[in-house]
């Protein structure tokens, strides 16, 4: 919306002014820097606290094994375990549904999930980088 797209719009203009040159996808840094640098400290901070995300949900953001959080639960978790980012902001932005009032492991990171439900319950899930995968 903010670029002028209606949906009636040439849908080929709209990709060559979202996508950089020479790329053949985006990443959440192309379309808001701020929001994939907000996500990508709290990942950052995840893993040099836990050693993982799988780690992280289940011994820092859910030790009580609920398999979600609310926007309270979450904020608490969060100031609990040090994190000094604004939680109200970071769990917005990790929730998949705007219309949910939960996030759960697979917001933090679905391939992470994936790994536990296959039962590799150790899987390191650093990849990507600031800008995304690319």
């Amino acid at each position: 919306q903010e670029l002028g797209f209606s949906g009636g719009a040439d849908f080929k203009k709209l990709w060559f002014e979202l996508v950089p040159p020479k790329a053949a996808y985006i990443v959440l840094y192309d379309l808001d820097p701020q929001a994939a640098e907000v996500l990508w400290n709290f990942r950052v901070w995840l893993l040099q606290t836990f050693g993982n995300i799988i780690c992280a949900w289940r011994k820092g953001l859910d030790p009580k094994g609920m398999g979600r959080l609310d926007e309270d639960a979450f904020v608490r978790r969060c100031q609990e375990l040090g994190f000094s980012g604004n939680a109200v902001v970071l769990f917005e932005l990790l929730k998949a549904d705007r219309a949910s009032r939960f996030v759960t492991h697979d917001d933090l990171d679905h391939m992470a999930t994936q790994a536990w439900n296959r039962g590799d319950k150790l899987a390191d899930t650093v990849g990507g980088t600031r800008t995304g995968p690319r």
